[in-house]
């Protein structure tokens, strides 16, 4: 069994199953997962359209950590705060997290302290620093995010900046990537501007900007898995939509199957301008910049899915799919993927795609000790 001091003691509750044998979570999360879906699976042998699911492991298995600031600008805490309290918990030692991350979370305190940045306190609404958001890749390479309340913070930040970059440096902890968001205004570069997720032959590009999943473990054989899928229904073309830094898509461009049908055609979509950048220099460095093509827009708003044969879905919010399931029924593509963190959503969003049937699901373990997991469903149009 996972010990973890934090959530002995009290002090952190984010892993609520923690105490569960891993076995228990698993048949737990895949009972929840079925007796959401299976009324809205339209099938009478639901259980046979599901695969084996993907496991995680239990502990340093989340490459990114969000640490809110609070404390003095002389002992600034990293970690979480509870409700209607201005002295947060420190969680730096969270066994989520790769060991290394210890380092850089003492590095990131040692900095706020030099620079006399005054972390935020909600209950007077001043102080500067509110959170840190620390992200490595497999090659313990590092990118950095302060959220600050005004731009007061940039010019410490900017001025003690290699305070932070050489022991980091020096720790083989490079970092590649800091960057400052004013809070309700604007991103702010101080180092670099990608950094390099590798998963499988896959080198992602992230921003500090971008959305990506945080379990590289399990993202892997889901990535490996809408590429089999892909392979399986013989899509030429294939639309990624919310595709974030392209990590589907990019994985799709290339088939498996004995006599693949190369290229295979990629079309991505996102509202993130640092996204969409992202996936198409990935692209670029693949050689795969003739065949996936990353656009900024809204697919929420599109009307073209007709020219596709399969379309990956993965909202980023609850909301769902909204106004697309409409689209999708009337002109959607042969197949879609609908991949989703919010099973509720889900179900209510296949309800809605009456057009469509199941023909395949996984679930995939992406938040180990905790309810959540996500799921992925195959679709085929009727």
């Amino acid at each position: 069994m996972l010990e973890c001091e934090y959530f002995t003691s009290g002090l952190c509750n984010a892993c609520a199953w923690i105490d569960s044998a891993y076995s228990e979570q698993m048949i737990l999360k895949i009972h929840a997962t079925k007796e959401l879906l299976h009324p809205v699976f339209r099938t009478e042998h639901p259980d046979a359209l599901w695969l084996e699911p993907v496991t995680s492991p239990r502990w340093r298995y989340k490459n990114k950590a969000t640490m809110t600031v609070s404390g003095t600008s002389e002992i600034p805490i990293l970690g979480v705060l509870p409700d209607h309290d201005d002295v947060g918990v420190d969680i730096t030692g969270c066994p989520q997290f790769p060991k290394e991350m210890e380092f850089v979370f003492a590095a990131i305190q040692n900095m706020v302290a030099a620079a006399e940045i005054q972390p935020y306190q909600a209950s007077t609404n001043t102080g500067e620093l509110k959170t840190i958001e620390v992200t490595i890749s497999p090659a313990n390479e590092l990118m950095l995010r302060f959220v600050v309340r005004t731009g007061a913070a940039l010019t410490p930040l900017r001025t003690y900046l290699p305070i932070l970059l050489k022991p980091l440096a020096k720790q083989r902890l490079p970092a590649r990537v800091v960057s400052v968001c004013v809070e309700d205004d604007r991103e702010y570069a101080l180092h670099g501007k990608y950094l390099t997720l590798q998963i499988d032959d896959l080198p992602l590009q992230v921003a500090s900007t971008s959305r990506f999943n945080t379990n590289p473990h399990v993202t892997k054989y889901l990535y490996r898995q809408a590429r089999a899928w892909a392979d399986e229904v013989g899509a030429d073309n294939v639309w990624d939509l919310f595709s974030g830094v392209g990590g589907f898509g990019l994985t799709m461009a290339r088939c498996d199957t004995p006599n693949p049908r190369v290229p295979r055609t990629i079309w991505g979509i996102d509202a993130c301008q640092e996204s969409v950048r992202a996936a198409n220099i990935t692209a670029h460095n693949m050689g795969y910049r003739d065949v996936a093509r990353f656009v900024l827009g809204d697919a929420a708003r599109l009307d073209r899915y007709n020219v596709a044969d399969l379309a990956v879905v993965t909202p980023p919010t609850p909301e769902g799919l909204c106004a697309l399931a409409a689209q999708f029924n009337e002109t959607g593509p042969k197949h879609l993927l609908y991949c989703s963190a919010y099973p509720v959503q889900l179900a209510e969003d296949l309800v809605k795609l009456n057009n469509y049937v199941p023909i395949a699901a996984r679930l995939f373990d992406m938040y180990p000790n905790t309810p959540h997991a996500e799921t992925a469903v195959l679709l085929e149009r009727i």
